[in-house]
């Protein structure tokens, strides 16, 4: 027999259902005016950028979101940094990031983050024998708020540094391979695929002076996520396909490799210096860390996590305000929707493939 809290679930979701359906057949004449969902996403990032590749392709996604005159606008940037300027000037409704720039998105910002894409590491990449300790006095490029700036913070931190040890240069992705190779900088900070990509290309004369874990995530406008519920379930719904089709054959992969190269290619103005075999591999890497799920990881009331330790630190050396409450951050993660996807795979059609190839 279920308990009370099981058929409490139960019971939701299957009102929830029953109100979608009823959104589908008796639309109110408010809701019959088109809308567009505006999603910002980072094509650099890894698996990332691979995952919004595929969702652009997904006829299902498109025709459930016709049904309800929603169109879907896809906006690439660089960093997530960018991307919270554009969502405060009103240009976004949902925005994957980096964990760095969630937290001073979400305890600015009226958000829900409803799920998780991305885990894996940042690095700081610089000539081969070159210590933590080595880059006091060095020019590292960075992207300032991002992933790949908490991975810098931390590793001077744990030798005794401060960023005022060292000489910040303000880079794109795309621009710092270049620049260190001709010696404009002695090293760079970034996340995936960028560290890893370059490091196997130079073997005998980069590699990594440290790294640190990190997590991306998608957001959504707290005012879109209540005015319009089935709109996100539905945008969720083919983020959970995606990875689910990604998941079931390794030449899925190898194609939102290739769509994800033709993506960043075009969006930095030059062609990417990276095979669609390499970058396969690291998109089923990252993807398998998270176990190709997006579902949210738990987060405790006391702490004891990931994210709980960046918010410490970045409060710690003032990159926070010290009155930032955990709470504040924690409250905005809503587990309901990816839970409700995954438990109704069969209602959201998250096993049934429909792409533009």
């Amino acid at each position: 027999m279920p308990t009370e809290s099981q058929r409490s679930s139960i019971f939701l979701d299957a009102y929830l259902l029953f109100v979608f359906l009823c959104c589908l057949t008796i639309v109110p004449a408010a809701a019959a005016q088109k809308i567009e969902l505006r999603v910002g996403y980072q094509p650099f990032s890894s698996p990332t950028g691979a995952i919004f590749e595929v969702i652009k392709r997904d006829r299902i996604l498109k025709q459930t979101l016709e049904q309800q005159k929603v169109a879907l606008k896809f906006i690439p940037f660089k960093k997530g940094a960018d991307s919270i300027v554009a969502f405060k000037r009103g240009e976004l409704d949902a925005v994957a990031m980096g964990d760095m720039p969630l937290l001073e998105f979400a305890l600015s910002c009226p958000v829900v983050i409803i799920a998780q894409n991305r885990q894996g590491y940042s690095t700081v990449v610089a000539s081969r024998g070159t210590y933590p300790r080595d880059l006091k006095g060095k020019r590292i490029g960075n992207a300032f708020a991002s992933s790949g700036h908490f991975t810098l913070l931390k590793i001077l931190q744990n030798v005794g540094l401060t960023e005022k040890d060292v000489t910040l240069v303000s880079l794109d992705v795309n621009e710092m391979p270049d620049t260190l190779l001709k010696g404009k900088i002695d090293a760079f900070s970034v996340w995936e695929p960028t560290p890893s990509m370059f490091m196997a290309k130079y073997p005998e004369r980069f590699s990594s002076v440290g790294r640190q874990i990190g997590s991306g995530y998608l957001a959504v406008s707290r005012p879109f996520f209540y005015r319009y519920p089935e709109t996100v379930s539905l945008f969720g719904a083919g983020v959970v396909r995606a990875m689910e089709w990604l998941k079931k054959d390794r030449g899925n992969i190898q194609k939102a490799a290739a769509w994800s190269k033709t993506d960043i290619s075009e969006y930095s103005g030059k062609p990417y210096q990276v095979s669609i075999e390499e970058l396969g591999r690291q998109i089923e890497g990252d993807l398998k860390i998270i176990q190709f799920s997006a579902r949210l990881p738990a987060l405790k009331a006391n702490g004891k996590n990931l994210l709980y330790e960046e918010f410490s630190f970045l409060k710690a050396i003032g990159r926070l305000p010290q009155d930032a409450r955990w709470e504040t951050l924690r409250n905005s993660f809503d587990h309901s929707v990816m839970e409700r996807i995954y438990r109704n795979a069969t209602f959201y059609s998250v096993k049934r493939f429909d792409y533009e190839l």
